[in-house]
């Protein structure tokens, strides 16, 4: 016979399976894992879907950051603003404790059993976040890839590469030449360029100009091109095109 104090059962304590988990303040939790509540993520995903700003979007990442959940409110703020991806790549390298960062692998194009071969990733690739890109090739059978992981990652990713692909781990420096001829490197410098001329064409440009380095408007315009230029760089970062600040040490 189990003996318990009515006091204690109409207290706010409750006995459950350690199955269910703890539900506690915003999370259930178990011994070796944690999620965000069921309503909850609901909840981010309705309004993810109303206003997707910026604010918003790193509260939920910050709530979710050490949970299990983090994969799917990742999912949930793509698929409403893609646009965002760069901005979360960093992100998420800054934020957890094994750090990712971008490595670089050449591996060369195949033809095996009618079937083309070059890098592959493990298959868990996805649930792991592991993101890659693939840059403009020096031919057709050479390419150069790029992979956000960790550096625990790098061993796996290379174990499981069939030996005539050749994949080789590079750094940055080496293949700085081939990423910045890279069409997204040109694309992106594109891009800046046209957000600037859009607010400041030739002949407002030049008028700023004759005002002086000291002038308002001068300044004004210096500090819009340095803002465009590092949203740029944001955007190559994320692409492995260029190294973080932190990766460059």
């Amino acid at each position: 016979m189990c003996l318990i104090n009515k006091e204690y059962l109409y207290s706010k304590t409750k006995i459950s399976r350690i199955i269910d988990g703890i539900d506690y303040v915003g999370y259930r939790t178990w011994y070796n894992r944690r999620v965000i509540r069921k309503r909850s993520l609901y909840k981010i995903k309705r309004k993810l879907r109303q206003d997707a700003n910026l604010n918003r979007v790193a509260s939920y990442l910050s709530h979710a950051m050490r949970t299990n959940s983090i994969v799917y409110v990742i999912k949930q703020i793509l698929a409403v603003s893609p646009e965002l991806r760069p901005w979360i790549v960093i992100w998420y390298r800054q934020h957890f404790k094994n750090r990712k960062k971008m490595i670089y692998l050449t591996a060369k194009r195949i033809e095996k059993d009618d079937n083309i071969i070059s890098l592959q990733l493990p298959k868990s690739a996805e649930e792991d976040l592991l993101v890659s890109y693939m840059y403009d090739r020096d031919d057709f059978s050479n390419e150069v890839h790029g992979v956000d992981c960790t550096q625990d990652d790098v061993a796996a990713i290379l174990a499981i590469q069939d030996p005539e692909c050749e994949v080789t781990q590079v750094t940055h420096a080496e293949i700085e030449t081939t990423l910045k001829s890279c069409r997204w490197y040109s694309e992106i410098d594109a891009r800046v360029v046209a957000k600037i001329k859009q607010r400041y064409d030739i002949n407002r440009e030049l008028s700023i100009v004759k005002l002086g380095s000291v002038h308002a408007d001068y300044i004004a315009m210096q500090a819009y091109i340095e803002q465009c230029r590092a949203e740029g760089d944001v955007e190559k970062r994320s692409l492995g095109l260029k190294l973080s600040e932190e990766d460059a040490l």
